[in-house]
């Protein structure tokens, strides 16, 4: 989903629902080798209520995973997975979740929208 399409949904469902939160939080990847920390993208989240009650979206917007660096230790049996991350390009995904309770329980967004 690019940046129009995504906006055009929000003014969407602004327009027609009663929007109940609306945030944006930071994607952190934490480097297993270095401990850096480094910002990799950023989580657009509208809640809403709906005929169908309180309906959240999520839009994850973040760097393309372009490397899986593995580090083996003789010591030790696993292996430490590093990831190289694109300077410029992105990718996207959406997810819609249902209240049920005080849990947001994921669901289809096939025809919510």
């Amino acid at each position: 989903m690019n940046d129009d399409k995504w906006e055009e949904v929000r003014e969407n469902i602004k327009s027609k629902f009663e929007v109940l939160n609306e945030e944006t939080e930071d994607i952190i990847y934490e480097d297993p080798i270095t401990g850096k920390k480094k910002e990799i993208g950023e989580k657009e989240i509208l809640e809403f209520s709906s005929p169908m009650g309180e309906l959240r979206i999520e839009r994850e917007k973040k760097l393309l995973v372009q490397d899986r660096k593995h580090h083996y230790h003789k010591t030790r049996t696993d292996a430490v997975v590093q990831l190289v991350f694109s300077e410029n390009e992105y990718g996207d995904k959406m997810k819609v979740f249902k209240r049920e309770g005080e849990r947001w329980i994921e669901m289809d967004g096939e025809g919510i929208l």
